[in-house]
């Protein structure tokens, strides 16, 4: 026997060994391409139930099942401004089976927001892929009796710190951008926050809270009933959900341009495979018109990326969403 046919039987005796002794930990990724998923997966998000985050998910967790073959069993973990639904993935076996909704304000905010943190966003973990980016609205309780815009500022302006904002909670991806806003307009609002948007919502409808910033699906029906005015638009445009005469922030103030985007991450130490099958099913969803019609539906567009990408991006964001939360003095 050669030298080379001794090498290619120890390497295979080495290869069955492994697979033996060690399965998917000896040799990362390599069994578990063809096992996972092996049971259901739970899909954590920060959202309330109702929520335009919680039916985003729900969306999500129906065509993954179809797709990965198993059930996708949404969890709601609201409060602290997302960091408990990211904590609790982050402190998650790195199997697969247990998923983030992820907001990249989330990640961006939590070190500034809050002094310590049960995990680190940084490094703890790490991007599927991109879900989707938002149209949102700027919306006001029909009852303060402005008509547009400029006539809310001008109100806002004359009653300084009478005038209350909400958000869904400290921290929150729309509270950053709310502060955002209210520099850029030169107002002096109150900030209320609540845990979860489905109770900020009902804050600026019994007129609790004067202004918020919103998901389409949240609130359409209140605004078509005429309860509730819809003052601009920002982030993504759909134009058949944007009401009549209503503008568009970032045309006119680039400087307030909407920043967020979700994502779909997984606890760090997860094999690659798991990660590359993921993110090939969130790219081919991007793609089916029927996810892009549902997607539309609720105000928002499916994006498209690779791994890397969403690393790069949100390392991007982290570091210049971290500073404008630094300049609007939002720091714990």
């Amino acid at each position: 026997m050669n030298q080379d046919a001794r090498i290619a039987i120890s390497r295979r005796k080495w290869m069955a060994g492994a697979l033996a002794v060690g399965g998917a930990a000896a040799l990362p990724g390599l069994a578990w391409a063809d096992t996972y998923p092996s049971r259901p997966i739970k899909l954590a998000v920060l959202s309330t139930p109702g929520a335009l985050g919680d039916i985003l998910s729900r969306i999500l967790a129906k065509h993954l099942a179809v797709q990965l073959g198993q059930p996708v069993v949404v969890e709601n973990k609201p409060g602290a401004g997302g960091h408990i639904s990211h904590e609790y993935v982050a402190r998650s076996a790195p199997d697969g089976h247990t998923i983030l909704f992820g907001a990249n304000q989330v990640f961006a905010l939590g070190p500034v927001m809050f002094k310590k943190l049960g995990y680190d966003p940084a490094t703890d973990l790490i991007p599927v892929g991109y879900y989707n980016q938002g149209m949102h609205w700027l919306i006001t309780n029909s009852a303060v009796g402005v008509r547009n815009l400029d006539e809310f500022i001008a109100y806002a302006k004359a009653k300084g710190s009478a005038v209350n904002f909400g958000s869904g909670g400290i921290g929150h991806p729309l509270h950053l951008y709310a502060e955002q806003l209210q520099a850029g307009f030169g107002t002096r609002m109150t900030h209320v926050p609540y845990n979860g948007m489905t109770p900020a919502i009902q804050g600026l409808m019994t007129n609790e809270i004067q202004f918020l910033v919103t998901g389409v699906s949240d609130t359409i029906s209140h605004v078509k009933s005429g309860r509730l005015q819809v003052l601009a638009t920002c982030g993504s445009v759909i134009p058949e959900l944007v009401p009549a005469n209503v503008p568009h922030l970032e045309a006119t103030r680039p400087d307030l341009a909407y920043p967020g985007w979700v994502g779909i991450f997984v606890p760090k130490g997860t094999p690659d495979s798991i990660v590359n099958r993921l993110n090939a099913v969130l790219n081919q969803l991007a793609d089916n018109p029927a996810f892009q019609k549902e997607q539309q539906d609720t105000g928002n567009v499916p994006l498209k990326g690779t791994p890397q990408e969403v690393k790069a991006r949100l390392a991007k964001d982290m570091k210049e969403i971290g500073e404008l939360a630094r300049k609007l003095n939002l720091g714990a």
